[in-house]
Formats: C-alpha cells, structure tokens, sequence
C-alpha cells in the first residue's frame, strides 16, 4: 500500500515488474482521500504461473491491466498499451552467482549498452531491474522498489549508486533494522524501499532521507517519515537527512542510517596501521 499510492496517486497507469500474485498493484479499499486505485495496470512476470495469478486477481477486482509473460528485460515501453506513469516493483532477489553465465553475459551487455556504463557481472538480478526500469520513466513520474541492501556496501553496487544519484531524485530510503524483525520470513535478507522520482539526466538533487525502522511502525506513519521534511524525531526508528549532492557513490551507504554521533574526521584510518583484506569467502 505504501509504495503504490506514493508513487501513483490515483488514475494513473502503474507498471509492475515481477508481478507475482499482484500484491503491490491490486486495488484496495482507500484509508486515505489521496489513496485511490490506478487508471491501468501493467503486470509483468516471466514466470507462467506467477503471471497467472497475478492477472487472475487484477481481473477479479476489475482493475483495467495488460499483463505480459515475459522478462522485462525483454520489454520497452513502445510494447506497452499506455505511457507509464509510476512504477511499483518487487523484482527476483538472484545474486549475480546464481544466474546462468549465458542470461547474465546478455543482459550485463545489454544494461551496459544501454546505460553507457560499466556494470560488474556480479550484479544481482534486481539491479538490472532497476536499470532497465528507468527508460520507462519520464522526469516528474516516482518509482518505488524493494530489494535487499546489500548493494548499499558492495562493491557492484557503487555503480547502481551512481546510476540512481544521475538520473533520479532520491526521496527516501527506508532500511528495516536487520536486528529487528524481517519483512521476509522465507528469506536472510535486510529489506530496503527505495522511493525514487526520475529526473532528467544530472538534474538530481534535494534532500534523501534515510530512514531507518527499528520496531513496528503504521503505514501513515511511515508514509509521514517520507514525505515530511520538517519531521527528523520519531519514536520507532531513526532519519538521517543528507543533500543528495553530499551522497558519495562509492561510499557505504548503510552508514548513513546509522551515523556516528561523534566526530571522527581527525581519526587515523586503521588501513594507516594494518593491511586490511577480507579474505576467502
């Protein structure tokens, strides 16, 4: 619910990457005056029976939707029925190990060709996602992905990071305390929402909020923590607000839910003392 009425408002047509059983894009009963259903659904899922389901429920709910069987890594907009308005997505989690050589080779080069970047091979699968979903966006339209965090401290994903700092204004990150409770039962992994509004190319900039959720929290309150920028204390978690200029690509970005609250710039470095290596792993 949350990403879906922030990042549509209502009328508007939403595309759902990796559809699965429709949950982030299925009409709901309003709780809120702005919270309204989307004018046209586009649901995506390479998987045959996830696509199924996922058009079943649209259908039963009478939600307008084209639905489409495929990768969309395989997708353009030109084969959509509508211009897309907003994208909600929770794309396939498999590491870049876990993909076979041959799919992975074809779409590192077809995301490098297309981004104008060098992208390492070890990406996950929802980092291509997120690269090819922007062509589907113009400035002003939001998008809002779950994925897990760890592209924030590898060393893949400093190009994703600098790839959302280009070409998106980064609202807010929402990291859920990996010490706390999962969002994903089935799976070890620390969520992460992203809500992202596409700019034009280096025209990025404002103010990214990290938000991190330490216990249970309402959706109206989450919701307030992203939007509001005069709200900085809240009682289930922590936000850290930095200009999005100041956001190093190449840095750890988990950091910044947990800044230090001490001054640390005079400090030597242990990599001033030691030889620092992480070994085999």
């Amino acid at each position: 619910m949350l990403m879906r009425t922030w990042a549509a408002t209502g009328g508007e047509s939403v595309l759902d990457p990796g559809m699965g059983t429709g949950i982030l894009s299925s009409p709901f009963h309003p709780q809120r005056e702005h919270t309204t259903d989307p004018g046209h659904v586009a649901g995506i899922d390479r998987s045959r029976l996830s696509h199924l389901m996922g058009t079943t429920v649209l259908r039963l709910y009478g939600q307008a939707h084209e639905s489409h069987a495929t990768d969309l890594l395989d997708l353009s907009p030109d084969d959509l029925q509508q211009d897309v308005d907003a994208i909600v997505c929770n794309p396939p989690y498999t590491s870049g190990d876990s993909l076979p050589t041959t799919y992975k080779s074809q779409i590192n080069t077809q995301i490098e060709d297309s981004t104008g970047l060098t992208i390492s091979a070890r990406s996950p699968l929802y980092a291509y996602f997120i690269y090819h979903a922007r062509q589907f966006l113009s400035p002003g339209d939001r998008a809002a992905f779950i994925t897990p965090q760890s592209f924030l401290s590898a060393v893949y994903g400093d190009k994703l990071k600098q790839f959302l700092l280009d070409r998106f204004s980064l609202k807010a990150l929402v990291q859920f305390n990996p010490e706390g409770q999962s969002v994903f039962s089935d799976a070890d992994t620390t969520a992460l929402i992203m809500f992202l509004e596409a700019t034009s190319a280096n025209d990025s900039g404002g103010e990214t909020r990290f938000i991190r959720v330490d216990e249970s929290v309402s959706v109206v309150e989450l919701r307030n923590a992203v939007e509001n920028t005069d709200q900085e204390s809240i009682n289930w978690g922590y936000i850290n607000c930095v200009q999005q200029t100041q956001v190093d690509p190449s840095e750890n970005w988990e950091a910044l839910f947990s800044p230090p609250t001490i001054e640390t710039s005079d400090l030597s470095r242990l990599g001033d003392f030691a030889t620092v290596h992480r070994g085999q792993t």
